[in-house]
């Protein structure tokens, strides 16, 4: 009788063991961004989650991961003490972080630093491109221009120990909501000095428009590969999806690719626009010759006055 009650003792260590064992095991592993001691670059902390978390879940234990602090000593937070989340919604791609009034103390170059840890945390988890970061519920007001800070992504941030960035206004053409006209919306980017006015403009078209009455019209899946300007001629270079991932239609093909031509040729040194997908010349778009540089089409622009 006692070797048995020492074998069935042995046994429910041995399963216990094994059920923490398998509990510890359990967790969700990400990546929370902090600064360098002199502020000058971004780095990150591993931190692993005691549990397995997705979606809204994940991305609130993400932002209460970085509002703990760093864990190494050498990595400093410029995110004021005391500040919490208070509530947290994805809709889309889009995050928007409801933080604590405390947020608001961070000024100088800490204010945009501050806001690139939470981006760039954000960010990396997938299906996350743009954070809207409110503080009490109210939109941010950035110091250095008094407007309102909208949603921001990796592209967006300009950060102190990146390359200096100016400012860039550019003009864009959306389809209209019959898609029989283009619109222009002109926007302000920050871009990097050696970044190509050309890229420039068609990674904001296939953002695609900010106001809600327009269109967009290059397909989501669609990639640059890359562009180029010789003798004005700017040769653009898209992935297989910017044909195979459009709806189709004579008027949507024409939309799709005159938003791109007459927002190109809005630069001084583009005349025209050819178009290559994955390196080659395609002959046709569906339903549209296809092989031959585009000029500026006056005719399809929509006659309206659009302010910044």
């Amino acid at each position: 009788m006692k070797r048995i009650l020492i074998i069935m003792l042995a046994l429910c260590t041995a399963l216990v063991f094994t059920a923490c064992n398998r509990q510890g095991s359990k967790g969700t592993s990400i990546n929370v961004y902090f600064a360098n001691s002199d502020k000058s670059n971004l780095v990150s902390e591993n931190r692993t989650i005691d549990e397995e978390a997705s979606g809204e879940r994940l991305l609130k234990l993400a932002v209460e991961e970085l509002l703990k602090g760093p864990n190494q000593q050498d990595h400093i937070t410029v995110i004021p003490e005391g500040t919490k989340l208070l509530g947290l919604e994805k809709t889309g791609t889009l995050v928007t972080v409801n933080l604590s009034g405390e947020f608001l103390n961070v000024k100088g170059v800490d204010e945009a630093l501050s806001k690139y840890m939470i981006v760039k945390t954000l960010c990396e988890i997938p299906d996350v491109e743009k954070v809207l970061i409110l503080a009490e519920g109210n939109m941010l007001i950035s110091s250095s221009t008094n407007k309102e800070v909208g949603a921001l992504g990796l592209d967006d941030i300009i950060y102190p120990g990146v390359e200096n960035t100016n400012t860039l206004q550019i003009a864009l053409y959306f389809a209209n909501q019959n898609a029989d006209n283009l619109v222009k919306e002109l926007r302000e980017v920050q871009v990097k000095p050696t970044t190509p006015k050309e890229m420039v403009i068609l990674t904001e078209l296939m953002k695609g428009p900010q106001n809600p009455n327009l269109t967009k019209t290059i397909p989501d899946e669609t990639k640059l590969i890359s562009v180029e300007t010789r003798d004005g001629i700017c040769v653009v270079n898209f992935s297989k999806e910017f044909i195979d991932k459009h709806p189709g239609g004579t008027s949507g093909e024409l939309m799709t690719i005159y938003s791109i031509v007459n927002s190109l040729t809005e630069l001084p040194d583009v005349n025209s626009v050819q178009f290559l997908i994955e390196g080659q010349k395609v002959e046709v778009f569906k339903h549209l010759v296809f092989n031959e540089p585009f000029e500026r089409y006056e005719d399809i622009i929509e006659k309206a006055k659009v302010k910044f």
